[in-house]
């Protein structure tokens, strides 16, 4: 977070420079930020929906096996209690089964409460998104697609930043500010804004950049 931070500063201070030039740039990069901050939205939401696509049936299945195992258990315990002891079983022997029983009963149904609320989990997902679930493979191939086309525009939104990045460098230097400070500038914006991680600093670090600036 140091290293982009430091960076975010720098392209701050060229957006205050002298050169006329550094503002429009610095506007370009900020619709840039907007649309990547959109697009990394679309990327978590198609996330969740592909997750809940491929983890719905499996989660099902679990629920339903959970169910028969929670009814055999609840049958086993009230077929001991109804039954009482068997014959030539001890008092305390069957009170060790009851308790055993018991405790099997309650394993499965904490197991089938955890179940269901996975499936309600994916259930909630794929009916925002309108998914059906008989129609969860056309769903899947779907999804993909939308995250390789999500994708692909992230990264030009990605490679427009390191322009307009590159654009708040010249301009700077035109106006003869900060020069030392914004010497190597261009490396460490290739290598930050790779991760458009150097968007998410800009709007809080702007206001107090731009006063330091000024200042001066």
């Amino acid at each position: 977070m140091a290293l982009k931070e430091a960076v975010v500063s720098l392209v701050l201070k060229a957006k205050n420079a002298i050169s006329p030039e550094a503002d429009p740039a610095a506007e370009s990069l900020q619709e840039v930020q907007r649309e990547a901050e959109k697009l990394e939205a679309e990327l978590r939401e198609l996330d969740k929906q592909q997750e809940a696509a491929k983890g719905w049936k499996a989660a099902q299945e679990a629920a339903e096996k959970a169910r028969k195992e929670m009814d055999k258990q609840v049958h086993t315990y009230e077929d001991l209690k109804r039954e009482g002891k068997k014959a030539g079983q001890s008092q305390a022997e069957y009170s060790v089964a009851v308790r055993q029983a018991r405790t099997a009963q309650s394993i499965a149904t904490t197991e089938y409460g955890r179940s269901n609320r996975e499936l309600a989990k994916y259930s909630r997902t794929l009916d925002k998104a309108g998914i059906d679930t008989n129609e969860l493979g056309q769903a899947e191939d779907r999804i993909q697609k939308e995250l390789d086309q999500t994708q692909q525009k992230l990264s030009k939104a990605t490679a427009e930043a390191r322009e307009h990045a590159q654009a708040l460098e010249l301009a700077s230097a035109k106006g003869n500010r900060f020069g030392s400070a914004m010497a190597g500038i261009k490396g460490k914006l290739l290598g930050v804004a790779a991760g458009v991680g150097v968007f998410e600093l800009l709007r809080s670090e702007e206001r107090r950049v731009g006063k330091e600036c000024r200042s001066r």
